[in-house]
């Protein structure tokens, strides 16, 4: 219909036309940008955040043991599920690509106000990457991502190389 109405507006030549064709226009616009707003809201508000978790713990490598603990409803808007998505895929990650450990814990805790996430590893981190962690001087783009999805809901993050390589992360629910 958007289509159309701009082909009929560029060929019309009946001036006393224009302004119906406009406020329709308007009008098409408008409700296009209500449908674009209600389909991302009906996406993002069906993404299953356990389900998602456990896919990517499944996909975990042998060589590790994975303990999980996921206490989670359905009370997460679609910006947080997303986010936490995003974070456990990129600790994962992180983890199987760099740590000498042989277990990773996955705790996620869906509470009153907020939600909380914990990615937690057996392996060793060398004193160098302890006082980067410590300084919060990512060197690689996951951690600062994880840092940014993290700061952009108004939650915390804290990054630790102390017993293993830890994210805990707390995220607001509203």
């Amino acid at each position: 219909s958007i289509i159309l109405l701009g082909a009929i507006r560029t060929v019309n030549k009946d001036e006393s036309l224009e302004k119906n064709l406009s406020t329709l226009s308007d009008t098409l616009d408008e409700a296009m940008e209500e449908m674009r707003t209600s389909v991302h809201g009906i996406h993002d508000d069906s993404i299953d955040l356990k389900k998602n978790i456990l896919d990517i713990i499944s996909d975990i490598p042998e060589r590790f043991s994975v303990e999980r603990d996921l206490d989670i409803g359905q009370d997460l808007n679609g910006k947080c599920v997303l986010a936490l998505i995003a974070i456990c895929r990129e600790a994962v990650s992180n983890i199987e690509r760099h740590s000498n450990g042989n277990k990773i814990q996955v705790t996620v805790h869906e509470h009153p106000g907020f939600v909380s996430m914990t990615i937690h590893d057996n392996g060793c981190v060398s004193d160098a990457t302890k006082k980067m962690l410590e300084r919060n001087e990512d060197t690689g783009i996951g951690l600062t991502n994880i840092r940014n999805r993290v700061e952009e809901l108004n939650g915390n993050v804290l990054i630790s190389g102390e017993s293993g390589f830890k994210i805990f992360v707390t995220i607001p629910k509203s």
